[in-house]
């Protein structure tokens, strides 16, 4: 099966700066315009960002603790999850 990285790049999905400290950005490639819910779940599985979007959207992370965090996009047809290291 295709890892979800390569899921990401297939939609040319960019999410940046991985490990990041301040501002994710990340940028919904052919999912722009398609309304996609985004969530981050740090490493207890606990929600701690929630948003829809269908555009380039801008996460701070500067007010989360350091660790592994999982990100996850989700529209109707598909659930892609990546990792995000927050430093």
């Amino acid at each position: 099966p295709q890892s979800k990285v390569d899921e990401l790049k297939a939609l040319s999905v960019l999410i940046y700066p991985n490990p990041v400290s301040n501002n994710l950005t990340l940028d919904l490639g052919d999912l722009t315009g398609v309304n996609t819910s985004i969530k981050l779940y740090d490493s207890s599985s606990k929600l701690v960002f929630e948003k829809q979007s269908s555009s380039t959207l801008l996460i701070d992370v500067s007010v989360f603790a350091k660790g592994l965090y999982t990100l996850e996009l989700a529209n109707s047809d598909k659930v892609i999850r990546t990792q995000v290291v927050v430093e």
